[in-house]
């Protein structure tokens, strides 16, 4: 959706980007060459126009400018960039437990976790929903007690914690700018709208009542919060839920900056990529590093791992789920494989038609033939792009 109109794009987001970055580039220089004809067509005019042999020719470029019209509009991306303030370094470990189990009042959830979190780690917490991440993210934010074991903070740790449904708590009849200062008493005025502003929220928005915010605006906002004080670890429970993509392009930027210490809990799959360095799997009421990348993760799931009961598949099973997964592999690709070998027995029989004009050509021009040669250079073209569009599904299909 751009300019209040709405364009389609064929295929995923990646050829989205690749598309829209070709056609922005193309505009670019569609308004260049505008530009360039507009200034040669008014230089005549401007030299010409008052001189009688050449009104004539210079009223006709002055229609021409007019038949022109205005320039291509260059679409406008919007960039937001967030900043998130470095803190000074720690002589420690940032948590250390021992032994150490947490719940809400008799319910135990978590127990016997011995864990070390250094200062520069950007921690993924994994696990099905109800295992505990949130537990454990506010366990270290100091939200929740433990109920018994040992857990050792860092002296002078400084920890922000953003959790969503702290965004929806703000006064609906402030603005942000209020709402920061009240936390920034002693800041220039100058100094709140360049925090807001590394959120995103520029003085407009600063400016705004955060009734009137959007989801995405009000979690800019509660990360403006929570980091007023530079913090040593952010802890981040589902930050992107009410973010658009170029906020969350932002937002993985920003991190990847951050010096500090990380630990995110999300479902987004694509900043955990992006951002961290170090997995932790909770998971049958305890934590425990995770041996392996996301992809392995992604397997450990679709084994039957990491859900809150019902053991993981045996050896026949996991066999079994292998052998279904390789014959629906086999029943997507058939068609593909199919689709090629035609496709390439049509460019054969193409390519010899072509070679026998070609002959027919060198021994006498003929303007038929030339003809037909064009057709045959064109339909080996479109059948060239056709094999490179059904090969490229072929890959993502046996990726």
């Amino acid at each position: 959706m751009d300019e209040c109109g709405l364009k389609v794009y064929a295929g995923n987001y990646d050829t989205y980007e690749r598309t829209r970055a070709l056609q922005t580039e193309q505009i670019i220089k569609d308004v260049q060459k505008h530009e360039e004809t507009r200034k040669h067509l008014q230089s005549f005019v401007d030299r010409f126009r008052y001189k009688a042999t050449k009104a004539k020719q210079a009223q006709s470029r002055l229609k021409m400018i007019e038949r022109l019209g205005d320039a291509p509009k260059i679409p406008l991306e919007r960039s937001i960039r967030f900043s998130f303030p470095n803190s000074d370094a720690l002589n420690s470990y940032l948590f250390t437990m021992e032994n150490a189990s947490c719940g809400y009042g008799d319910k135990t959830v978590l127990q016997n976790l011995n864990l070390t979190i250094g200062q520069d780690e950007k921690i993924a917490l994994l696990g099905s929903n109800g295992n505990g991440k949130s537990t454990l993210a506010k366990l270290l934010a100091g939200r929740i007690q433990l109920q018994s074991g040992k857990l050792t903070s860092a002296r002078k740790l400084r920890a922000a914690y953003f959790a969503q449904h702290q965004a929806e708590e703000f006064v609906p009849g402030k603005t942000p700018y209020e709402t920061v200062r009240e936390l920034m008493p002693e800041a220039k005025v100058t100094q709140v709208y360049a925090h807001l502003a590394g959120y995103g929220l520029e003085k407009s928005k600063a400016d705004t009542k955060t009734g009137n915010l959007s989801g995405g605006e009000k979690s800019r906002l509660l990360l403006s919060l929570i980091t007023i004080e530079p913090p040593h670890v952010l802890i981040l429970d589902e930050p992107t839920n009410h973010l658009d993509i170029t906020s969350r392009r932002a937002l993985i930027e920003a991190l990847n900056d951050y010096t500090g210490a990380v630990i995110l809990v999300t479902h987004d799959f694509h900043i955990l990529e992006s951002v961290c360095d170090r997995l932790l799997l909770v998971a049958g009421g305890g934590v425990s590093n995770f041996d392996g990348d996301l992809d392995d993760y992604k397997n450990y799931v679709l084994r039957g791992g990491g859900k809150n009961s019902g053991p993981a598949l045996s050896e026949e099973d996991d066999r079994k789920d292998k052998r279904r997964k390789e014959a629906e592999l086999r029943a997507q690709a058939a068609p593909l494989k199919k689709q090629l070998k035609d496709i390439e027995k049509k460019m054969e029989s193409a390519t010899a038609q072509k070679t026998e004009l070609e002959k027919r050509l060198i021994n006498g021009f003929n303007s038929d033939t030339s003809i037909e040669l064009g057709i045959i250079n064109k339909a080996i073209r479109d059948l060239e792009d056709k094999w490179i569009k059904v090969s490229t599904r072929l890959a993502d299909v046996l990726k």
